[in-house]
């Protein structure tokens, strides 16, 4: 008997098995330099982020859903929302490799190579929510033909989407002018603080409402 995430594994798998027959471009095997970087953080609070074509992006965890996902689970779910922006956005050319920077060792070691496992540590309700995360995040970029790379570096680096992620008492012109005024060696050209999309919201308050209250 197969458990229902064992079903989910093997259907992404198969996914892979048949893209794969059709064929995969070696430009999404093969080490290359990125064509465009995402920077995400997240606090229990919020998540945020930006890209270096300068589309950013922030939400806050309505009250009720705070505190069921661990920071850990935020981190990586910021990560991963970038590129999926750009791809629901028609902005992400087939064969487009991206560098995913995160101050989280953490959420760069799961990019990397996500495996987890059931065990007492975490409720299974938590497991299954960041299993759902990493085979969504690798079927969207394996269905449009993007190359990830990942890359942890200092926090210290990382101040505008720390702040992206937890300045909820400002606007996004307010921001984006505090940002242009301490940082403007930091803000890429064009950069626009936009609403997220309607499909990554839903699964956002979706995947929150699947973990119990702590």
């Amino acid at each position: 008997k197969l458990s229902s995430e064992a079903f989910e594994d093997l259907s992404l798998h198969k996914f892979f098995v048949e893209k794969a027959h059709r064929g995969i471009n070696l430009n999404l095997l093969t080490l290359r330099s990125p064509d465009r970087a995402y920077r995400a953080d997240a606090c229990p609070f919020g998540i945020g982020g930006y890209s270096s074509e300068g589309r950013a992006w922030r939400w806050y965890v309505p009250k009720e859903l705070q505190f069921r996902a661990t920071l850990n689970m935020l981190e990586f779910i910021a990560s991963t929302i970038g590129e999926w922006v750009d791809i629901i956005e028609g902005n992400m050319p087939p064969l487009t490799c991206t560098l995913s920077l995160t101050d989280s060792t953490t959420s760069a070691g799961w990019l990397h190579k996500s495996s987890f496992t059931f065990n007492d540590r975490e409720s299974k309700e938590i497991t299954k929510a960041k299993c759902s995360i990493a085979r969504g995040h690798a079927r969207r970029l394996f269905d449009a033909q993007v190359r990830q790379f990942q890359q942890h570096f200092p926090g210290e680096h990382n101040i505008i989407a720390d702040s992206l992620s937890r300045d909820d008492h400002l606007t996004d012109d307010e921001l984006t002018q505090l940002f242009l005024s301490k940082y403007p060696k930091q803000v890429p050209k064009n950069f626009k603080i936009s609403p997220l999309p309607a499909e990554i919201i839903s699964f956002l308050y979706s995947m929150l409402r699947t973990i119990p209250e702590a």
